[in-house]
């Protein structure tokens, strides 16, 4: 009898002991531990998403309705437009810098829509104003609806692949994706290798577009404003549509660092030889030592025919250019300096004389234009100029197959992926991976839409690095 006795009290113990111990190592080493989890998980069924004594919660209990069930989930609405935290704040020892990676999973009202922001990044668009026209095993494709008037959907061209039949129906078009689109290279029947001069200066960004096959010449002349202190330079990168880096190389200072008047001119010139047929993308990328940029590219030549301008660019003087809409579009001015404003000269599809008058100084201007081909001339510089794709010329213009776009504002077409979205059932479910700070880590969720999106449950889960 006190042989079992003797036992009992020894297993007591040892359980006692090895209770005590598991939760010493919980509280340093969580991630070893084969018992211990690492992920978190806040449902609209718990009670307890609100409380602060919880490691994983909902900083604001005023942004969630009351509990309902949708699809045989019990899910809340999300009733307030404000941002709001989610907070992670765990009650054992974390390493700093951990990877993390967070899950977020919503509903959607039947045929109901809103943008949903999570840590200030469009994650989802409100598609209002967008309509279906494609669906493959992938993805879903959306048009505006603006530009279905101009779309004969009998005659689109099939593809199962999504980035082809984008290329194919809407090339050099602007496109918003949940996913990082792949590239897509093309043939271009009319390329010629022969001398395309954009006859301008530009300060700040500019990004090119080149169709190239065998070798690609640049040549350029830089000159340094030497309007604030510090060294003026610029880099130049070459990449293919694969994002491969080809070329990069630095455009040093003219030596004058102090403010001063306009520097000399230095000329550049670059080759890059047994290059595939293809699209390759040239970058004059500003430096970060003044408050502004500081120099300016100007009589820029490349050996091809085909030459674009992409986004938004700033000629520093008078400049022509030609644009080319499938869809209705629009295109922006925006000037700063006094003495600059001026008539810029629209032909083409529409004849039009845009007044930048004083009253527009420090103020972006929008013209809305029909699709068609379109002329530019300024008389000015000190010019911002917004628009997707820009040419010289209309003999340099080629479809460049599309524009990924970061900012989802004026985009043509939206892909949302499979992977995140489940249309029939309403339904979004989105990853994301972070880093998992030592002591709070909050991630800020908004939608801009009330009572449209229904918060069903939030995971967050925690790797040891």
């Amino acid at each position: 009898m006190r042989a079992i006795e003797k036992t009992i009290i020894i297993i007591i113990y040892v359980v006692v002991l090895g209770i005590a111990a598991y939760f010493i190592l919980a509280s340093l080493f969580p991630e070893k531990l084969p018992f211990s989890t690492n992920t978190y998980t806040i449902k609209a069924s718990d009670s307890k998403i609100f409380d602060k004594l919880s490691s994983f919660y909902i900083e604001d209990n005023s942004v969630l309705g009351d509990k309902i069930t949708i699809n045989d989930k019990i899910v809340r609405p999300i009733t307030s437009a404000k941002k709001f935290n989610i907070v992670f704040l765990p009650k054992v020892n974390i390493k700093e810098n951990t990877n993390a990676t967070i899950e977020l999973n919503l509903i959607f009202g039947e045929g109901k829509y809103s943008d949903i922001y999570l840590n200030n990044e469009l994650i989802f668009p409100n598609l209002d104003n967008y309509e279906l026209i494609k669906e493959n095993d992938f993805d879903y494709i959306y048009v505006k609806k603006d530009i279905l008037p101009y779309i004969v959907k009998d005659i689109l061209i099939d593809s199962t692949n999504t980035e082809e039949f984008i290329y194919k129906n809407f090339p050099s078009t602007s496109v918003w994706s949940t996913r990082k689109l792949n590239p897509i290279n093309i043939v271009v029947d009319d390329y010629v290798k022969k001398d395309t001069l954009i006859d301008g200066t530009f300060r700040d960004n500019l990004k090119l577009a080149v169709y190239a096959s065998g070798d690609l010449s640049i040549s350029f002349t830089k000159q340094d404003l030497n309007s604030y202190i510090g060294q003026d330079e610029y880099t130049i990168r070459i990449s293919d549509v694969n994002d491969n880096v080809i070329y990069e190389g630095l455009l040093e200072d003219d030596g004058i660092k102090a403010k001063r008047n306009l520097g000399r001119e230095q000329y550049f010139k670059i080759n890059k030889d047994s290059l595939d047929a293809g699209v390759y993308y040239i970058s004059f990328i500003k430096d970060n030592y003044n408050d502004a940029s500081d120099s300016t590219v100007k009589n820029i030549k490349i050996n091809s025919n085909n030459v674009l301008i992409i986004g938004t660019f700033l000629p520093w003087d008078k400049f022509e250019f030609y644009t080319k809409f499938k869809f209705p579009n629009k295109i922006g001015f925006y000037y700063w300096w006094s003495g600059k404003d001026q008539i810029i000269d629209v032909s083409g599809s529409q004849k039009l004389k845009i007044n930048l008058n004083e009253e527009w100084r420090d103020k972006r201007y929008d013209v809305n234009l029909t699709n068609g081909d379109f002329y530019f001339k300024t008389v000015k510089g000190y010019l911002w100029i917004y628009n997707d794709f820009s040419s010289i010329k209309k003999e340099n213009w080629f479809e460049i197959p599309f524009s990924q776009q970061d900012n989802f504002d004026f985009s043509d077409v939206i892909i949302i992926s499979k992977e995140i979205y489940n249309k029939e059932a309403n339904e979004f479910n989105f990853n994301k991976d972070l880093i998992s700070n030592l002591k709070t880590t909050k991630v800020n969720l908004r939608v801009l839409e009330t009572n449209v999106v229904y918060f069903n449950y939030i995971k967050f889960k925690i790797y040891s690095i």
